[in-house]
């Protein structure tokens, strides 16, 4: 359900951004001085219209962005053609990095599209294939987002079948609590962790995420 919802949603055009979020804009340059060296490479988690990949790239990296939407690839690769940027289309829950060597990798909203444990699982793979001081940008959905309260529990971290709010047609969605934070970035060293909140204080609604951004300290 989830890789159909967001299949029809590229497939319509939308959510294809243009602009990079200024959440990654910053944690890059914030961390820029830790990641200058030759031929860096970085990994965009759920590229979706790939506009963070051409960001990177123009930072010097070469990029891999990975999808599980055909569609969003598709207007990737067609919006920003570069020999410094592979687009692939990957499911979270079975992509293999192999011996990569990243040095940055960023997930803007995109596992928490899953269930905790695959996020989890993705992350505790995801080791093998990083450099000894890659640093990581993660941003997931927090368990007190009003979110939850439209949608039916599936019993593992995550929520489907929305019938308002910002995740309706989304298909089924994680929430993360504190705690599972540390699960998800074990093996890692965690920099910092913020929750943000964007309450609207007319409806009450309050859409919420964790951003955490991490260190991979080269211990599988």
């Amino acid at each position: 359900m989830t890789h159909q919802a967001w299949e029809e949603i590229y497939a319509g055009g939308q959510q294809l951004n243009r602009f990079a979020f200024s959440e990654i804009v910053s944690f890059y340059f914030r961390h820029r001085a830790e990641l200058a060296k030759d031929s860096p490479r970085a990994l965009d988690v759920g590229c979706g219209s790939g506009v963070h990949c051409n960001f990177l790239a123009h930072q010097g990296f070469a990029v891999l962005g990975i999808d599980f939407s055909p569609a969003a690839i598709d207007a990737a690769r067609a919006a920003y053609p570069s020999d410094d940027i592979t687009f692939q289309i990957a499911d979270f829950a079975t992509f293999e990095a192999g011996e990569s060597g990243f040095d940055l990798v960023v997930d803007r909203c995109a596992t928490t599209h899953s269930t905790v444990p695959t996020a989890v699982q993705f992350y505790h793979r995801l080791r093998t294939s990083l450099q000894p001081g890659a640093r990581l940008f993660w941003q997931g959905f927090a368990w007190d987002n009003s979110g939850r309260d439209f949608g039916r529990d599936v019993g593992d971290g995550s929520w489907a079948d929305f019938s308002d709010g910002v995740f309706a047609d989304l298909g089924r969605t994680a929430f993360f609590k504190e705690s599972d934070l540390a699960d998800l970035f074990q093996g890692y060293r965690v920099l910092a962790v913020r929750h943000l909140s964007d309450r609207d204080v007319t409806t009450g609604y309050n859409h919420t995420s964790w951003i955490v951004e991490a260190e991979y300290d080269g211990q599988v």
